[in-house]
């Protein structure tokens, strides 16, 4: 959930949301999936059901963020959550979206959700999509943090010896793959999770597209793999899970080896989970090696 629950809102905030609605609130669920906003919630009245998030205007990236997200959210799969509407005051930004029925997705090897998310990651996975000039760039937004010329120069000791010995390979792959991810022209979320995947009577849903961005149609399927790795199945498992996804199974190696580098350097710098920073490093080991034993032969 975000950093605030119902009760921290200011009876302000209250009012406005629910003449927003037009009802009176009669429950809220402040554990829903929150994403990057300060305050979010399943919010429901007689008039049914929303996911209401709010962003404090001091934050100003967020606040911009979320007034592009109106305008953006228009141009998204269907899987993604409509957003219905957005007010905001001088001290709030808040947004209201379709209500998701559903569970946090299972990732864990033999779980039912993981041929279904397969299946429609590989729907999303076209390789161009209409609007998708209009989204930001991953390989501008990435090469922004440039994580290993970061922890090279400011914290190397942050890393293990694998890390270190490899750092201007690495700089090097990083680069290369910010610019093939500047060429993309799919719509992609970026971080699929077990959060952001919700299960329901009505099949499977995406939800938290406030970052989408504009890159190849194979990205969604390179950060799920790792998720799945995170989650218990070895890497050739996870690999022979999302091969079922044409626009990564036809990526090129090279490509889907830079990103494997690039996605461990961004959450080194900054994921706050260890045991997801040692599966995106365990995969790109795999990667790697399996690069090494093919130059071999």
């Amino acid at each position: 959930m975000g950093r605030l629950k119902w009760e921290d809102l200011r009876p302000g905030v209250h009012r406005g949301i629910q003449e927003r609605i037009g009802a009176p609130v009669l429950r809220y669920d402040d554990q829903a999936p929150q994403g990057t906003a300060d305050f979010s919630a399943a919010i429901h009245t007689e008039r049914g059901s929303y996911f209401v998030k709010a962003v404090l205007q001091s934050e100003h990236v967020h606040a911009r963020s979320r007034s592009d997200e109106m305008r953006l959210n228009k141009l998204l799969p269907r899987t993604a959550p409509r957003l219905l509407w957005r007010t905001s005051n001088a001290e709030w930004v808040i947004t209201g979206y379709e209500y998701v029925n559903g569970r946090p997705a299972r990732f864990e090897p033999d779980s039912p959700d993981v041929p279904e998310l397969v299946g429609l990651l590989a729907e999303l996975a076209v390789p161009v999509v209409s609007g998708s000039e209009h989204f930001p760039s991953l390989g501008a937004r990435w090469s922004i943090a440039a994580p290993w010329r970061t922890l090279a120069h400011t914290k190397p000791r942050t890393v293990g010896t694998w890390e270190r010995k490899r750092f201007k390979d690495f700089a090097d792959q990083e680069s290369y793959v910010f610019d093939v991810l500047s060429g993309g022209t799919c719509i992609a979320h970026a971080d699929v999770h077990e959060k952001t995947v919700l299960v329901g009577p009505g099949g499977i849903r995406i939800a938290g597209w406030t970052w989408a961005t504009r890159a190849p149609a194979w990205v969604d399927a390179a950060v799920f793999v790792v998720r799945l790795i995170a989650a218990g199945h070895s890497p050739q498992q996870a690999e022979d899970w999302v091969s079922n996804i044409p626009a990564w199974k036809n990526a090129a190696a090279e490509a889907l080896d830079a990103f494997s580098v690039a996605l461990l350097g961004l959450w080194t710098v900054t994921s706050r989970y260890p045991s997801l920073v040692e599966a995106a490093r365990r995969y790109a080991q795999y990667r790697l090696d399996a690069e090494a034993d093919q130059t071999a032969q």
